[in-house]
């Protein structure tokens, strides 16, 4: 199922511009979105669009290494 297009008002498309040379990797509806998530808060969005490849990177990086395959009693000693 494709998703539809958002229609990214005129006024906004400079903000997306600057969002997306500061958090690159994101399309212009991506980053619609999270700006309309964030109150129009072009910091906000910035950070939180950082975070998410942040963490992404965390991820794919605990994935190839193996990480991800621990059972839970490995948890279990771990102290949060």
């Amino acid at each position: 199922m494709a998703a539809a297009r958002v229609s990214i008002p005129a006024a906004v498309r400079r903000t997306i511009q600057n969002i997306k040379e500061i958090a690159g990797g994101h399309t212009d509806e991506e980053v619609y979105a999270v700006l309309r998530e964030c109150n129009m808060d072009p910091n906000e969005t910035t950070d939180r669009l950082l975070n998410q490849v942040a963490l992404y990177g965390w991820w794919f990086h605990c994935r190839r290494s193996g990480f991800y395959r621990m059972d839970a009693s490995t948890f279990a000693t771990w102290n949060f």
